[in-house]
């Protein structure tokens, strides 16, 4: 088609054509100009600019009032308007053809032809062709954070190349802010991201596995991984049954800051709350209080100091309240060898904390 589109012309054509068609040709303004009588034949839609891929199938309709003989449709080169082969492309009010890169910027329009006589242009519309990527499926790895991503077919285009950027605990730390995963502790983190062949920074299309590779884990069960956006906006991410305890692996379509954190509370905030318990309900003190002056005397040890405190703890993950239990101290408050109370919490898997 591209041939077509933009065959060479003799300078001799040109210059005649030129001289016959006047100036008006090359102003998309004064292109429509229009032989013949009659307000009621008029183009009533020109063809819409197109933009489509190289390979792809590129389109355009004209519409008007009255009954239309025939549509010549009209390349511009350069010069003049040049008829496409009606026995290739037709002579109807829709223009169909195979676009290649070298049609982009080409100019199209409708020469129509009514069965009273009347013929009229339609204004111009450009062909953007854009070039055809590839989405392959890749394995990327970036030593800098032990980072190995392996996106599926139609994630990545071809040329994608991949950076990470290893990020310091406090840097976390201040990114985390005011959000439920704050004062989390960071085991390890990165930012992520990748660039096209012309260096442009793009999102995958779809999700990619990621494999992130760390070092003094004992148990993923204490292990959340959080993605941190550009926004600033927090979100935990599901790890993927193939982790271990050297490499972390998840999905992800959308890529900025990942981070690992290691801690009882899994990141979470943990709310809690001061009493005692009284016939199998919590009573909690009230705010501002001293605990010494609100315990019932009942409730009151041997020693004056020593109280059963119960401490009600909630949102922390994994973990339920289960009793309130004794130990020895040697501490001057209680007096020594009296007992001190503390919350005793156990984890789903049955360990004590």
């Amino acid at each position: 088609m591209a041939k077509s589109l933009k065959k060479a012309t003799s300078l001799v054509l040109a210059v005649l054509m030129l001289l016959s068609v006047g100036v008006a040709a090359f102003s998309k303004d004064v292109s429509a100009y229009s032989w013949g009588y009659g307000s009621s034949y008029s183009i009533t839609e020109d063809p819409a600019d197109a933009t489509v891929t190289e390979g792809d199938e590129a389109v355009f309709t004209v519409k008007a009032n009255g009954q239309i003989k025939s549509v010549q449709w009209q390349v511009f080169n350069f010069f003049w308007w040049e008829n496409l082969s009606t026995k290739k492309y037709g002579s109807s009010d829709t223009l169909k053809f195979v676009a290649d890169l070298e049609d982009d910027g080409a100019k199209i329009r409708a020469y129509v032809t009514f069965k009273n006589g009347t013929k009229k242009a339609s204004d111009y519309a450009k062909l953007t062709v854009l070039k055809k990527v590839e989405y392959p499926a890749a394995k990327l790895e970036a030593s800098a954070g032990d980072v190995v991503i392996d996106a599926p077919e139609g994630a990545l285009p071809k040329g994608t190349s991949l950076s990470v950027t290893p990020v310091t605990a406090e840097e976390v730390t201040a990114l985390l802010g005011d959000t439920d995963y704050a004062g989390a502790e960071v085991l390890k983190s990165a930012d992520i991201s990748f660039a096209n062949a012309e260096g442009v920074e793009i999102e995958p299309n779809s999700a990619v596995k990621v494999s992130f590779g760390v070092e003094g884990i004992t148990s993923l069960e204490d292990i959340m991984v959080l993605h941190i956006s550009d926004e600033g906006e927090v979100s935990e991410v599901a790890l993927d049954p193939e982790s271990t305890l050297d490499t972390l692996v998840f999905r992800a379509a959308e890529f900025s800051t990942f981070t690992v954190t290691w801690g009882n509370n899994n990141g979470n905030r943990v709310t809690i709350h001061h009493g005692y318990m009284e016939n199998g309900s919590f009573v909690e003190f009230p705010a501002g209080s001293s605990t010494n002056t609100n315990y019932p005397t009942s409730l009151r040890l041997s020693d004056y100091n020593d109280y059963a405190h119960a401490v009600l703890i909630y949102d922390f993950e994994n973990y339920t309240y289960n009793a309130t239990y004794y130990r020895t101290t040697t501490s001057a408050t209680p007096a020594s060898g009296g007992t001190a109370i503390w919350p005793a919490l156990q984890r789903r898997n049955t360990t004590w904390r």
